[in-house]
């Protein structure tokens, strides 16, 4: 006998040692396309690839049931069958359709969108049946992004996959992940929803909307262009990089020495706190590549010994020593020493306890330190990076401990 099954696991053991098993698999609609365009030949029908097309995608890989529904057709149009009559007697909903939603998408047309929204419901669509086509379109752009043309995942044939292909390009890969999150949640929603077609309209809105949002790779870069991390233009009084050193990692050529970030003895000179280099140069260096490292160093004193350059924190900025720490950091430092100071230059950062008193500061009235922390914030690159590029605004100002307060910018 023969046993036909979709839970094949549940089948014991015992069973299935005695059988032959033989695994049925959906027909690829090329196959189906061909095969129902080589009938309606030997017919004689009157038939358009697109209505082929459509009933090979109505039959979900069923060679029988894109047969039965072409019987329809013949039965229902005759010899003669118009696309509009195809689509009322399979009750199926278009995939152009559905690309005109897309269309108005990518074009942000918001009111296109609506008026394809208004079409489709005149015509009679179910609002989650649609829902449902736009997820599947939105998933073949989505792999035609990735991976290209040149791929069978996505069931096509040659004249829509290029079709589909200009689209997921005009989109953008970004953009069609939004969109695809977007009406994968709205799917489940539409089915317990009183009134599906104003969700719908919304969602519609909203993914105009997406497909506008700029890109965060586009954020990062006028971020770094404005100063908030990345090289810009270089700094007044900053050495340009020597060739191959800004994108050398630590230890990674000939002559590269990597930084001993470890605590080891600090020169006398920056214990005593007063350094042998000039520090505002070494930060004006490295505030092109890394602000926030040049912010670091301000609580630093450097000593250069040969081609040992000592970076000393007193004890109390051990936060900031352990900042400029941190691999990209360091990394940027280097760079930035090395074509000040020279190749093959070592780098050692340290602690120190300071050797002399200083004087205790003078009390400060909570509201004169607020305008003053202000003030200091205010004039960090970052800092004003974020407010350019995303209008950020300062709400509050919370310090990192008693007596610590975030570098001082020189002002002009």
């Amino acid at each position: 006998f023969i046993m036909a099954t979709t839970e094949l696991e549940k089948i014991p053991a015992t069973i299935l040692s005695r059988c032959q098993h033989f695994t049925f698999r959906r027909i690829r609609r090329a196959a189906i396309e061909a095969h129902l365009g080589a009938i309606a030949g030997k017919e004689g029908l009157d038939i358009s690839p697109r209505t082929v097309s459509l009933v090979a995608r109505e039959a979900a890989g069923s060679l029988r049931d894109a047969l039965s529904a072409l019987d329809q057709l013949v039965s229902f149009c005759g010899k003669t069958i118009a696309d509009d009559e195809a689509e009322t007697v399979l009750g199926a909903l278009p995939a152009h359709r559905v690309d005109e939603l897309l269309e108005c998408v990518a074009s942000q047309d918001a009111a296109g969108a609506l008026a394809a929204l208004r079409s489709s419901e005149e015509r009679g669509d179910d609002p989650h049946r649609f829902a449902s086509a736009l997820l599947a379109r939105l998933r073949d752009l989505s792999v035609l992004a990735a991976v290209g043309r040149d791929t069978d995942l996505v069931d096509a044939s040659p004249e829509e996959r290029e079709l589909l292909l200009k689209r997921a390009r005009q989109l953008g890969e970004e953009a069609l992940v939004r969109l695809f999150q977007l009406v994968s949640d709205l799917e489940p929603v539409l089915r317990l929803a009183r009134q599906p077609r104003i969700l719908l309209e919304l969602a519609a809105l909203r993914m105009v909307r997406a497909a506008d949002l700029t890109p965060l790779a586009d954020l990062a870069a006028r971020l770094a262009g404005s100063g908030g991390g990345a090289p810009a233009t270089p700094a007044p009084g900053s050495a340009p990089d020597r060739p191959g050193q800004s994108g050398l990692p630590l230890g990674g050529g000939p002559g590269s020495r990597r930084a001993a970030p470890g605590p080891g003895p600090a020169p006398t000179g920056a214990a005593a706190g007063h350094s042998n280099i000039d520090m505002d140069r070494l930060r004006a260096a490295i505030e092109a590549r890394r602000p926030a490292v040049a912010a670091f160093l301000e609580h630093a004193e450097g000593q250069l010994d040969g081609s040992c350059l000592t970076l000393a924190f007193s004890s109390q900025h051990s936060f900031f020593k352990k900042s400029v720490q941190l691999p990209a950091n360091l990394q940027a430092l280097e760079s930035a020493a090395r074509g000040l100071f020279g190749d093959g230059l070592e780098i050692r950062l340290t602690l120190v306890e300071r050797c002399t008193a200083e004087p205790p500061p003078p009390v400060e009235a909570p509201a004169d330190r607020t305008q003053r922390l202000r003030r200091q914030i205010v004039s960090q690159p970052a800092v004003r990076a974020l407010t350019e590029v995303f209008g950020a605004e300062m709400v509050d100002i919370q310090p990192m401990g008693p007596g610590v307060d975030p570098p001082a910018e020189a002002e002009p």
